[in-house]
């Protein structure tokens, strides 16, 4: 996995990315997610998604924290 932190404007916003995300990554994505304060529920459901198919995503934003959270899967071949 790798990962981008990206801050847009003066402090406004902050965005997480995870690309190439495997189930090994688990971990680490469901911690942060439940910090900012996504349901468990939910946090199963998008890692499910972004592990188990390749050329997937999911996203979470947290408005009070200005922040989102990107997850990319693996993905296939770019042609």
């Amino acid at each position: 996995m790798t990962t981008q932190y990206i801050r847009i404007g003066n402090n406004k916003w902050d965005i997480l990315v995870h690309y190439d995300v495997s189930e090994s990554d688990l971990t680490d994505i469901a911690d942060t997610l439940y910090e900012l304060g996504c349901p468990k529920s939910d946090i199963k459901k998008s890692l499910n998604i972004v592990t188990k198919r390749f050329n997937t995503g999911m996203t979470f934003t947290n408005a009070d924290y200005r922040i989102s959270v990107v997850c990319i899967s693996k993905v296939t071949s770019g042609k």
